[in-house]
């Protein structure tokens, strides 16, 4: 393989990592914002309703 063509191989998998990274990150933050609020809702039940 060129030089070359080992940048871009490097390029694809520096971009695939960052994406799940990413992915990962989004996801687990929408994990722990919904346990925040299923815990919001059980020590106040109407929470939803005056926010």
């Amino acid at each position: 393989m060129s030089p070359f063509e080992y940048q871009l191989a490097f390029s694809a998998v520096v971009l695939v990592i960052a994406g799940l990274l990413f992915w990962a990150i989004r996801r687990g933050d929408r994990y722990r914002e919904q346990q925040r609020r299923e815990r919001d809702d059980k020590d106040k039940p109407h929470s939803h309703l005056t926010a």
